[in-house]
């Protein structure tokens, strides 16, 4: 299993992105946006779609001859959903990425 805590603690530089897994048929990105904060970059053969960000979260899309690009970076080192505890960590980044996930338009 990736953890993908430990990758970010890796970037010291802003605007640097290392891909996670080579197998994946999406190139899963993660490091630091152009103001060094965490985000996660997803590359491909897709069609661009509009995204909207929210308060914790910024969108932005790049498209480059080879590939498009969309970047999701967080405003916040912490998000809360709640007042309450999540065991794990499975289900809190469950629920992050479903959250991203339904920026999708």
């Amino acid at each position: 299993m990736i953890d993908i805590k430990s990758i970010f603690e890796k970037f010291t530089n802003a605007n640097f992105f290392s891909r996670v897994d080579n197998t994946h048929v999406l190139e899963l990105h993660v490091g630091l946006d152009d103001k060094g904060r965490k985000a996660i970059e997803f590359r491909g053969s897709f069609i661009p779609r509009k995204v909207t960000g929210t308060s914790a979260i910024d969108v932005k899309q790049y498209k480059k001859p080879q590939y498009n690009t969309i970047r999701f970076s967080l405003c916040d080192e912490e998000i809360s959903i709640g007042d309450f505890v999540l065991t794990g960590g499975e289900i809190p980044a469950m629920t992050i990425s479903d959250s991203i996930i339904r920026l999708l338009d």
